[in-house]
């Protein structure tokens, strides 16, 4: 097994148990911080957050079903603030205290807006630390081209994984950014540097969206203003401010904040094979491999990192 594929944005484990016993749980985004949205944004399916959540005139679970009904589709580890949003399906639940106006909570059909139990945000912050760690340890197999302001991504022209990287000054000097390659492949996009804010217009191609993932491994901040990003995000370190735009995958960030911005949920991640990436570079495999938690699929490939708090 090289590289696998998780059909979903997001795996809840209970426990290091392997890939193929994954129960799949679709979050659009999850905060390793804090989460605020100023209103007008549209969460395809499930947010959940570590630190407090303000979330105003929203839209959220646009894309569950009913039988989305009693569960928890809005996870808040700490304080909430839930204010004329609308949730589509289940729960809210808070591990804090509950700031909403007496006649602005959420209304909730088939679930409940209740304090209770939250996800294990230590250990999906760690997960999500490791697998950004692991992508950004692979070789690149992928090229990369700046043709006047138009960038290009090129993979190779079998179907596999395809790895590249990049710095965010050389993301940040694009105007579009096209990739290039075989359907059916997955691509992950490694982007270096503390901070991009650029307007970025991607062409993913033959991918699909659950097949590319964009990893910032040491970002501290992002900024979106009107971007259609046809991928996943995966930076665990970093504020990401959205103004407008879609993400079409989903997103994992140390904190966010958002107006107009729209998460759609619905991608996935690579799962790599904690022997091999599948491109010829061997991951170093830890004592408990496939670690997975409630994230993207995440997976314990490199040597483990402490989780740090991210900042609001």
């Amino acid at each position: 097994m090289s590289v696998s594929k998780l059909a979903g944005a997001l795996v809840l484990f209970a426990s290091a148990i392997p890939a193929t016993a994954a129960t799949l749980v679709d979050y659009s985004l999850i905060s390793l911080g804090n989460f605020t949205d100023a209103g007008g944004s549209s969460y395809g399916t499930r947010i959940a957050v570590a630190g407090n959540a303000a979330i105003n005139s929203t839209a959220i679970g646009t894309r569950l079903a009913a039988d989305s009904n009693n569960s928890d589709v809005v996870v808040v580890g700490a304080n909430i603030t839930y204010d004329n949003a609308t949730l589509r399906h289940g729960n809210v639940v808070y591990g804090g205290t509950n700031g909403s106006g007496r006649y602005t909570q959420a209304q909730t059909p088939g679930g409940s807006f209740a304090q209770g139990g939250s996800l294990d945000f230590a250990a999906i912050g760690t997960g999500l630390l490791d697998l950004s760690s692991a992508y950004g340890a692979l070789a690149a197999t992928g090229s990369f081209t700046n043709l006047y302001g138009s960038g290009t991504l090129s993979g190779a022209t079998t179907v596999g994984t395809d790895v590249f990287t990049l710095t965010t000054a050389e993301l940040g000097s694009l105007h579009a950014l096209r990739l290039v390659g075989t359907a059916g492949s997955t691509a992950i996009i490694n982007v270096i540097g503390s901070s991009f804010g650029s307007y970025l217009g991607f062409d993913r191609g033959n991918y699909a969206v659950a097949d590319v993932t964009f990893n910032f491994l040491d970002a501290q901040t992002l900024g979106f203003g009107g971007i259609d990003l046809g991928a996943s995000l995966l930076a665990p370190l970093a504020t990401l401010t959205q103004n407008g735009g879609i993400i079409r995958g989903s997103a994992a960030v140390g904190n966010f904040f958002g107006a107009g911005a729209s998460i759609v949920g619905g991608g996935s991640f690579a799962i790599l094979d904690p022997v091999s990436d599948g491109a010829g570079s061997t991951v170093p495999e830890p004592a408990s491999w496939f670690m997975l938690v409630a994230g993207f699929g995440i997976v314990g490939v490199a040597q483990r990192r402490r989780w740090r708090s991210v900042a609001a």
